[in-house]
């Protein structure tokens, strides 16, 4: 069975500048695969690239075993995949439910089914289900996490893609948003993973990518990872 998402020699230039060169790796469907590196490693790049948020400058990325390299974002998001940003880029000065009904706009023009899915969804997430009112500008860091995880799920994707979920959170919430992954993981969605520390992305992770400068210089099942020493060189330079 071909794996539900596949890149193949991927690269992304930012002018001049080759922020990825020949990457490839494969997420299989079910599967929790984290994409981890340190920082400037081109892990957001990556994700970005695939939710087609930014051009391919070379390879191939295939989802379902379909060509989508030169797909617009909207259309993958039709087809499945869907992000959650670094930073969370939530919209602040709307509601909690509002943001959530704008995760499904390509799904339903509907506005009392969206608030009925959206209401559906708050229930998943203990950090918001009773946050519903309240401005998502005003919600702790670890609530703006749930809440863009929650937002990413409204599309009903079949590919999450999670961008730093732990980033300023403090340890007690981190905690929490990697029980949410896990309970997604559990329920039967594909993620991919960015994180730049490793320790909580092998928690709940099948197999790790890592990523060097721009470069895929590590792949396989995470207990193989995270006893290889170029796991340490691509952290530390040494």
């Amino acid at each position: 069975m071909a794996p539900l998402l596949q890149l193949e020699h991927v690269g992304v230039k930012y002018g001049a500048i080759e922020a990825l060169r020949d990457v490839s790796f494969a997420v299989e469907e079910g599967s929790i695969t984290c994409l981890i590196g340190a920082n400037g490693a081109g892990k957001s790049t990556t994700v970005n690239a695939i939710a087609g948020l930014v051009p391919t400058a070379s390879g191939r990325i295939l989802f379902r075993g379909e060509d989508i390299t030169k797909l617009p974002a909207s259309r993958r998001i039709a087809m499945g995949i869907s992000i959650a940003l670094e930073g969370r880029k939530i919209f602040g000065d709307q509601t909690v439910l509002d943001n959530l009904m704008l995760g499904a706009y390509t799904r339903s023009k509907s506005l009392s089914r969206l608030r009925r899915e959206a209401e559906d969804m708050l229930a998943r997430f203990p950090l918001i289900a009773d946050r519903g009112q309240q401005m998502a500008g005003t919600l702790s860091g670890g609530q703006q996490q749930a809440l863009a995880i929650a937002r990413a799920l409204m599309s009903r994707p079949k590919l999450l893609l999670l961008d730093e979920p732990s980033l300023g959170l403090a340890p007690i919430l981190i905690q929490e948003i990697y029980r949410i992954i896990q309970d997604l993981a559990d329920q039967g969605t594909t993620i991919l993973l960015v994180e730049q520390f490793a320790a909580y992305a092998f928690m709940v992770s099948q197999n790790a990518c890592v990523l060097e400068h721009g470069h895929l210089t590590l792949a396989g099942p995470v207990d193989e990872v995270k006893d290889d020493p170029r796991l340490a060189r691509a952290y530390l330079g040494k």
